[in-house]
């Protein structure tokens, strides 16, 4: 099967958006099976990922919605 990645990976919708209050980028499929999860960049938080939240940090930018500042500080909790 090498080669064909399209039995490998799906693409489907998401929703992302971003709490400036609880510093925490939400990401959630709000179809068929639904679910809701977040990424910080509080390190010793169970959802710390600096780098995805960065990555996710600029599409939100890029679409001109809310979103963290690039390169904020990585807050220790």
């Amino acid at each position: 099967m090498k080669g064909d990645s399209r039995r490998r990976r799906i693409s489907f919708p998401v929703t992302v958006w971003y709490d400036e209050e609880r510093e925490e980028i939400f990401i959630a499929r709000l179809t068929g099976q639904v679910f809701v999860t977040s990424v910080s960049r509080h390190e010793g938080d169970e959802r710390f990922h600096a780098e995805l939240f960065e990555a996710l940090g600029e599409v939100l930018r890029e679409a001109g919605a809310p979103a963290p500042a690039r390169g904020g500080p990585i807050r220790r909790h």
